[in-house]
């Protein structure tokens, strides 16, 4: 989609079963997407084709919890995840066999990169879990949800980690400090995916910036935090106004 005047600008076809999850290539020229058909594809965005593909079998007993859940390119573009069943598979783009399996006891529904060596996974068990993707281990567990979590939210430049619970809690940690969240709201609604954003790199707020000589307002449109996150109805108190010669005569 052309999101200026949302015209389509291409159609993709050739999985075989419903769609669960896309991911769009950094350089913006390529996609990953996992479906019900148990495949993952690589899409041409440029020419709207299909590159390549890929099965993975689910292991036996798993059932109807053995397709696919998502999938995440790694923050360079050189390798990706994706959750199937109760595991979290990890891939080099050049390799046809996962270069780590990262088991949990139920389904992980959502992941995404931290790092190039740490990664975040939540799911039907409630918790958050960061792994050291190269020893293949849990290096931090956060405070449990009181239901499946169903998007966990990184973003770089605060070094931030939302949380969203399939309850509508919105949890959002700083990484050096995991044990308590920074703030948390909820949003009573049945949450089902969530994305980060910048506050300061929307053209309205760069545009704040230039206009505003004020230390105070150019510290708030410099702030960055996720969308969709509330600020716990704090009220922000009025500048304010300097009396002129006059006035003070007055």
């Amino acid at each position: 989609w052309r999101c200026k005047d949302w015209e389509c600008l291409s159609t993709l076809h050739g999985h075989r079963g419903g769609i669960i999850d896309i991911d769009v290539h950094s350089s913006g020229k390529v996609m990953l997407s996992c479906a019900r058909d148990n495949t993952i594809r690589l899409w041409d965005l440029v020419k709207g084709k299909s590159i390549y593909q890929r099965k993975q079998q689910p292991k036996k007993g798993w059932g109807m919890a053995g397709s696919f859940n998502m999938i995440k390119w790694k923050p360079q573009g050189d390798g990706y995840c994706c959750a199937m069943g109760n595991d979290v598979f990890l891939f080099d783009t050049q390799a046809e066999v996962a270069s780590s399996v990262l088991e949990h006891e139920r389904n992980p529904l959502c992941a995404t990169y931290v790092s190039e060596n740490m990664i975040a996974t939540g799911g039907e068990d409630k918790i958050v879990r960061l792994w050291d993707t190269r020893a293949g281990k849990i290096a931090h567990s956060l405070p449990a949800h009181k239901n499946r979590v169903r998007a966990v939210v990184w973003e770089a430049g605060t070094e931030t980690l939302a949380t969203c619970c399939s309850d509508g809690d919105v949890r959002v940690f700083k990484l050096a400090q995991l044990e308590k969240p920074a703030c948390q709201e909820s949003t009573r609604a049945r949450v089902t995916s969530a994305c980060a954003s910048s506050l300061s790199a929307t053209p309205a707020a760069q545009a704040a910036q230039e206009d505003n000589a004020d230390g105070d307002s150019a510290k708030l449109t410099n702030t960055k935090r996720p969308i969709g996150v509330a600020d716990g109805g704090s009220k922000q108190s009025k500048p304010k106004k300097k009396k002129n010669k006059a006035q003070k005569a007055e």
